[in-house]
C-alpha cells in the first residue's frame, strides 16, 4: 500500500488489516513524501508490529511509482 498525507486514515486502515483473525501476512507500506505526520503514525505502528514493514520515499512519487 502508499500512502501520501494520510495520517487521518492510516490508523483505522492499519487496524483494519492487521486485525485480521488467522491470516498470515507482511503488510507493506510505502510512505510517499508524506509531510502531514504519516512517517511517525507509521514508525510508532512498525515498532509495536512485526508484521508492518515501511519504506519511505523522500520525495512524492505518486501512486504508481511509489509502489515499484
Amino acid at each position: 500500500m502508499a500512502v501520501h498525507n494520510g495520517v487521518d486514515q492510516l490508523a483505522a486502515t492499519l487496524e483494519s488489516v492487521l486485525t485480521q483473525a488467522d491470516v498470515h501476512l507482511e503488510f507493506i507500506v510505502v510512505d510517499d513524501g508524506s509531510t502531514d505526520g504519516t512517517a511517525d503514525e507509521l514508525a510508532r505502528w512498525a515498532s509495536a508490529e512485526p508484521r508492518l514493514r515501511v519504506f519511505a520515499n523522500q520525495a512524492n512519487l505518486g501512486l504508481t511509482r511509489s509502489l515499484m
